[in-house]
């Protein structure tokens, strides 16, 4: 993908994937390392308030191999 585009996909009804410009691409298979619940973070971090302003929603931070930020997942 190139340096400026970032790409919203919504294949399945409350799921969305946002391509960030660090994205290889979504027919590349594999390039996630690391995935980040924000529920779980907040969870670590003592965060009831901001548990409670996600309500059902959701978010999954995904990396790649150099640890940059590459997609994000909201489920809504």
């Amino acid at each position: 993908m190139g340096d400026d585009y970032v790409q919203l996909d919504a294949d399945e009804r409350g799921v969305f994937y946002v391509y960030l410009p660090n994205h290889p691409g979504k027919e590349i298979s594999g390039v996630v390392s690391n995935s980040i619940r924000l529920r779980d973070l907040f969870v670590d971090l003592g965060r009831t308030d901001l548990l409670q302003l996600l309500g059902e929603a959701d978010m999954v931070l995904d990396c790649g191999e150099d640890g940059k930020l590459i997609g994000v997942e909201i489920l809504a």
